[in-house]
């Protein structure tokens, strides 16, 4: 499985089930033991956004569109698997020559183009300016859209670097984009966070 669509109802007074909210579930990501830190859920319940380390300080925060399960969530000092995804909102291939002159476990904001990065001052903690090296690449679909689905590793400054899958759809993507193996990207993301061990939990 690597994408299907979730969506939040509830039933009105006349028994209708009415949608409120409807966003893709990226899964299963890739594998990262991690620690919770915090969790945050939506007004529904459903949903939550979660923060959490991994390689000793390192620590990120992602949507938990699993939340409504309690096996799913994450108590704060917990330990667990968790699989990482992240849905592009904008990407684009670094210029090798500019990647050559940069240290890259520096800062890693002043490697993305300013276009690509979302406004402090309207952040959403789950969205993330990335830079990502490319590790496999394959043809998939979300919503009958064809994507590419690539498994990364996401730069995360003088930090841990994270493995991850990334979805990139064409439309978000400059024209004849074919990302492959050994390609540095750039871009926003928004990155999603699923426990995998919930069976276990």
């Amino acid at each position: 499985l690597t994408a299907l669509t979730l969506a939040e109802y509830f039933r009105d007074d006349e028994g209708r089930d009415v949608i409120i909210d409807r966003y893709p579930l990226l899964a299963p990501g890739l594998a990262v033991s991690v620690t919770g830190i915090a969790e945050e859920p939506d007004d529904n319940g459903a949903s939550s956004l979660l923060s959490l380390a991994w390689d000793a300080q390192a620590q990120i925060t992602c949507f938990n569109p699993l939340y409504f399960r309690e096996a799913a969530r994450l108590a704060p000092g917990e330990i667990a698997q968790v699989g990482f995804a992240g849905l592009a909102i904008h990407v684009e291939l670094m210029d090798p020559e500019k990647l050559a002159e940069a240290n890259l476990t520096s800062d890693v904001a002043a490697l993305i183009p300013a276009r690509l990065t979302y406004p402090e001052n309207d952040s959403r903690p789950d969205w993330h300016s990335f830079y990502a090296l490319v590790r496999a690449v394959e043809m998939t679909e979300l919503d009958g859209n064809p994507i590419h689905r690539c498994d990364v590793t996401l730069m995360h400054g003088t930090t841990g670097d994270l493995p991850a899958s990334l979805l990139i759809a064409a439309h978000v993507a400059p024209a004849a984009f074919e990302p492959k193996p050994g390609d540095v990207l750039g871009g926003l993301m928004w990155l999603t966070g699923v426990r995998l061990d919930m069976a276990e939990a």
